[in-house]
């Protein structure tokens, strides 16, 4: 089969055996993807750099390699101040974008101003954790601290937290302690067992440790707002 729907490399990020894993999967036959498939190993705690924000793993507990993922949006500017701009004597203009953007300006009286001198202190990016398949580990809680999101597996309600344990998974209950500990803006409930035709229960359960929790739809979208 071929596919012609997608042309940029697709690049896929995992722990130690995913290029294995991949060229294994490549060389199967069943397709021929018309892109190019990159595929990186990285190792826990490393940081991944991109434009606008960064990826950072932690290697959590389950029967096979798995790692939980913060994405961190990089700090923005602070606000613009225009009155102080104006109140220096800057025009409006393009000068007042040179120092939303970072650059130092000269006015023809020869003064020279510089981007902190009208800007606010630099806000912080938004972010947000996913947790993959684990079972409960204490590093979760630091690794999501004051995250806006967190994304925690949720297989099974306290009374199987045994059986959760067995087979490398976490209780609603369990998900709620680490958001609480976190100090995470929201708590969403995810990889539910398909044995809860009502997944009330588990809502319940974790929302009476953490309020802010919710179980998304599949394909359900929701915003992060920036921070002011």
């Amino acid at each position: 089969m071929q596919l012609n729907d997608r042309e940029e490399p697709l690049y896929i990020y995992g722990p130690p055996g995913i290029n294995q894993l991949v060229q294994q999967l490549l060389s199967l036959g069943y397709f021929k993807p018309t892109y190019e498939i990159i595929s990186h190993e990285i190792q826990p705690k490393e940081i991944l750099d991109f434009d606008g924000y960064n990826i950072s793993a932690l290697k959590v507990s389950h029967g096979i390699p798995c790692y939980a993922y913060k994405v961190q949006e990089k700090q923005r500017p602070g606000k613009f101040d225009k009155p102080k701009a104006l109140s220096l004597g800057i025009p409006e203009g393009p000068l007042f974008g040179k120092l939303q953007k970072g650059q130092q300006i000269k006015l023809d009286d020869g003064r020279i101003f510089k981007p902190e001198d009208v800007m606010g202190p630099k806000r912080e990016g938004r972010s947000l954790v996913y947790s993959g398949d684990t079972r409960l580990v204490e590093e979760m809680s630091n690794f999501s601290k004051g995250a806006d999101l967190l994304i925690h597996e949720a297989t099974y309600s306290s009374d199987l937290e045994d059986l959760a344990y067995q087979y490398g998974h976490c209780t609603a209950q369990q998900a709620a302690t680490v958001a609480k500990k976190a100090g995470v803006g929201g708590l969403f409930l995810v990889h539910i067992s398909p044995r809860y035709l009502d997944v009330g229960p588990l809502i319940s359960e974790a929302r009476k440790i953490f309020p802010n929790t919710f179980l998304p739809n599949d394909l359900e979208e929701t915003e992060i707002s920036l921070k002011k």
